[in-house]
């Protein structure tokens, strides 16, 4: 008798097609891919995503186990996914499992000014809304941005799965990083983790203190010693590349060399953002010399396979990561 538990993969919208094959493709016979019709209305002004869309599930999803890849990383994406998701149980799915490679307002966590809203926490209770399939509904996303950021969400009809990309980012360090370097963390938020990745790979670390104004980031000290070294910049996430630029900049100041900077999620990449790294320079050089990503977000996958960046930006696929994950909690469900 054959217990393989098999899935049905459907992307969250366009921009996640190629994150569905990955996960097909990553372990094949386990996943097939689902088709869901789209048709979006409005003026051609618009963003594609930000228009409406009629959405139609064309495979049959009563008694399957199905996923759904994306659509979550940004404000336009998040209520067709949700759409998305409740009609695959109200279609009676046997379990609905989301993945979402990178989750919008992870960075909005917690309150600091007073009347803050807490944009996270709503997002997340939004997602334990969606009702439940047959087994309690599942998420999995990696790297987020906080730790304990998981327990946010209600746990009545989902669980979720906090996937740690420790593997795939050790090595990223270790290919950007040469024969000798040393682990800077661009704030104190992230020290700890940077902490554990040094002492991993028998390797030095630093840590940038920075404070925000509302004119932008400014990297003020440094604890540790980069002087005469390589140095390695790692975060979970950058946008714009304001505060990243800051950190490398005190870097090149206390006398490091060569910097390369590795981080899980690219936010909201634009090529705009990855010119500004390149471009940045330092007594006439370059400023970076590489920079490694997690495929998270579709631009980042498409600038990446561009090749328009070739030897200096590159996003590395999370997808078989995620699945072999997915895989091992179906057999614990």
């Amino acid at each position: 008798m054959n217990n393989v538990q098999s899935y049905l993969v459907f992307p969250a919208n366009e921009d996640y097609l190629g994150y569905a094959q990955d996960l097909v493709n990553a372990n094949g016979g386990r996943f097939q891919l689902g088709e869901v019709f789209r048709k979006r209305f409005g003026s051609d002004e618009e963003p594609l995503l930000a228009r409406e869309v009629y959405q139609n599930i064309r495979t049959q999803v009563e008694g399957e186990h199905v996923i759904v890849v994306g659509g979550y990383q940004n404000t336009a994406e998040i209520f067709p996914t949700y759409a998305l998701c409740c009609q695959i149980v109200d279609f009676r799915a046997e379990s609905l499992t989301m993945i979402s490679p990178h989750m919008a307002y992870t960075t909005m966590e917690r309150g600091v000014e007073p009347g803050d809203v807490v944009t996270f926490s709503w997002l997340a209770n939004l997602l334990g809304s969606i009702p439940r399939a047959v087994h309690p509904n599942r998420l999995f996303v990696p790297d987020l941005h906080a730790n304990g950021q998981e327990s946010m969400f209600p746990k009545q009809n989902l669980r979720v799965r906090h996937v740690y990309l420790e593997e795939l980012t050790l090595q990223a360090i270790t290919d950007a990083g040469g024969d000798d370097f040393v682990v800077v963390s661009p704030d104190m938020g992230r020290s700890k983790w940077i902490e554990s990745y040094a002492t991993h790979l028998k390797r030095d670390y630093a840590v940038v203190h920075k404070k925000r104004y509302e004119e932008g980031p400014k990297a003020l000290w440094m604890l540790g010693e980069v002087k005469d070294r390589d140095v390695v910049l790692c975060d979970d996430l950058v946008r714009s590349g304001s505060s990243i630029i800051e950190a490398a900049e005190l870097c090149r100041r206390r006398g490091a060399k060569q910097i390369s900077f590795v981080a899980s999620h690219f936010g909201t990449v634009t090529n705009r953002t990855i010119e500004r790294m390149k471009n940045a320079t330092w007594e006439g050089k370059p400023l970076f010399h590489r920079v490694i990503v997690g495929e998270t977000t579709p631009a980042a996958r498409e600038i990446h396979r561009s090749g328009k960046y070739a030897g200096f930006f590159e996003a590395r696929s999370v997808m078989a990561i995620l699945a072999s994950r997915v895989i091992d909690s179906g057999k614990n469900r």
